[in-house]
């Protein structure tokens, strides 16, 4: 009889590539949509626009962040904490109609990825 489950590691693997897809179609998406959300919100592109800057600014924070508490917390519990972080901020983005919850969920959103990159590459490098 052939055993046709997937050892654990490959398992971990193939759902953090998993992640990692989701992650990337999650940071196109505003710039794909970003006439729709300025008009939402009843700002010029330009205006829009900054909602980017304001990502990566929390992004940036996060990883700041993540550095400090990977030696305190276990990374599983950073990206569980990255995961809810992305998920919040992204629900905040498509339930509001006001520029700033705007800009606050892509700060979140930013937060979230900072949390995500590195907990992920120390999951898959243990």
């Amino acid at each position: 009889m052939v055993n046709t489950t997937l050892p654990n590691r490959h398992l971990l693997l193939m759902t953090l590539g998993l992640t990692y897809i989701t992650i990337g179609m999650l940071g196109a998406l505003p710039g794909a949509s970003l006439i729709r959300l300025a008009s939402n919100t009843h700002v010029s592109l330009e205006v829009a626009g900054s909602m980017f800057t304001i990502s990566a600014c929390g992004s940036m924070l996060g990883i700041v962040l993540s550095g400090f508490l990977v030696r305190s917390i276990q990374p599983k519990y950073l990206l569980m904490l990255g995961l809810f972080l992305l998920g919040s901020g992204s629900t905040a983005i498509a339930l509001t109609s006001l520029f700033p919850v705007l800009l606050l969920g892509q700060m979140v959103i930013g937060l979230g990825f900072g949390f995500l990159d590195p907990s992920l590459n120390t999951i898959a490098t243990l």
